[in-house]
């Protein structure tokens, strides 16, 4: 992955390189300048979960993703200005990694490009996402990141919630109730959990990825409490489970078609 990333950003040197011919007339070929596009392209890899992840002060990708971008900034150029779909890159990559204060990272990010209007519901998730961990990226909850992580993730979600542009999406609830992992006492686990399933249910954002974080992060009594006694055979499947929940719960079949009730 390093070695795709790693080719794909010095292709976009070598197209950098161009850029002082862009006016000079008469050329005999097409230049073969970056876009949009090619930006983009080089930021997703760099961004990419299985990239992320890895722990090396010469192979930082929140790093190399910030620094790309500045690069567009910089040009001067009207059309190569960046836009929330690549800076969000850049907050994937601090989403992904390993650093222990990646959180304080994305949010600070988060809130600069909020002030200049560069924000979309993907910034603010993933955003939330640099406030959780998980296994499969080897991250590590430990006290230090608890102690940073769970303030921001309600501050981000507050901003979120009172945000008049960007509307609460199911992804946005699964990040939030995925922070909850991190809280060590129960009483006040289950205190966020309930706030935040229960604007869930209000918004009708359920699907059957923010019904399996619910199951995976409340305590057997917040479970028979928001979802009743007759369906604690059901706690272990949430495939089984969604489809006994009351529709009025659950997110409505987007443009996309996709059902709520499909991973």
């Amino acid at each position: 992955m390093w070695q795709r990333a790693e080719r794909g950003r010095v292709l976009l040197e070598a197209m950098e390189l161009f850029e002082g011919h862009r006016d000079d007339p008469n050329l005999p070929v097409s230049l073969p300048l970056p876009t949009h596009e090619t930006y983009w392209r080089v930021l997703r890899m760099y961004g990419n979960k299985f990239l992320s992840g890895m722990k090396n002060k010469k192979r930082n990708a929140p790093e190399m993703c910030h620094d790309i971008v500045i690069r567009m900034v910089n040009s001067g150029r009207l059309e190569l200005q960046p836009t929330s779909v690549h800076w969000n890159q850049v907050l994937s990559a601090y989403a992904n990694s390993v650093d222990e204060q990646r959180p304080i990272q994305a949010a600070s990010l988060l809130y600069e490009l909020d002030s200049k209007g560069l924000t979309d519901a993907s910034s603010f998730s993933h955003a939330l996402r640099s406030c959780s961990t998980t296994a499969g990226r080897r991250q590590i909850a430990t006290p230090n990141f608890i102690k940073v992580a769970i303030p921001l993730a309600h501050r981000i979600w507050t901003g979120l919630q009172k945000s008049k542009t960007i509307d609460l999406q199911s992804y946005h609830f699964t990040h939030m109730l995925r922070v909850f992992r991190n809280v060590p006492v129960e009483n006040k686990r289950d205190e966020g959990v309930e706030q935040v399933f229960r604007q869930a249910i209000e918004e009708q954002r359920v699907n059957i990825h923010v019904l399996n974080e619910f199951l995976e992060v409340a305590s057997p009594h917040l479970k028979l409490t928001l979802l009743g006694q007759t369906n604690v055979q059901c706690f272990k499947d949430p495939e089984i489970l969604i489809r006994k929940l009351p529709k009025e719960w659950l997110e409505q079949v987007g443009e996309n078609g996709k059902s709520p009730l499909d991973w």
